[in-house]
């Protein structure tokens, strides 16, 4: 990624920036590889806006919670704590539906051949 600049101090402060907040960097493999996956949801009609709008939304919360990793930097002790931690801040009532929902979102978008994370792909 060009950082625009020839001088070094202003390189290290956009640098720094972008490190700090990963999904300032069009070229982030999570970010990217989300939005190709969505976009080919959408295309091929298995999801309609709101649909990519949602799913969407629990694949970024998701690699918010885990820095953006590239996926195959992505563990499965990484995807069950993030359900863990999602558990904790619902009600019980709600725990079914939850893990249904983000797993019909997680599971795919982790399936072999498309980001060569099994973690994602796994049972949780």
């Amino acid at each position: 990624m060009s950082l625009e600049t020839s001088d070094e101090a202003e390189a290290i402060k956009k640098a720094t920036v972008i490190i700090e907040n990963p999904e300032l960097n069009p070229g982030n493999g999570f970010l990217k590889e989300m939005n190709r996956y969505a976009d080919e949801k959408f295309d091929d009609g298995t999801w309609t806006g709101n649909s990519r709008k949602s799913k969407t939304s629990i694949l970024n919360m998701f690699g918010e919670d885990l820095g953006f990793k590239d996926l195959p930097d992505i563990k499965t002790e990484d995807v069950q704590k993030w359900y863990d931690d999602q558990k904790k801040r619902v009600p019980d009532s709600v725990h079914g539906y939850m893990n249904i929902h983000h797993g019909k979102t997680l599971r795919p978008f982790g399936a072999p051949g498309r980001c060569h994370s099994p973690a994602l792909h796994a049972d949780h």
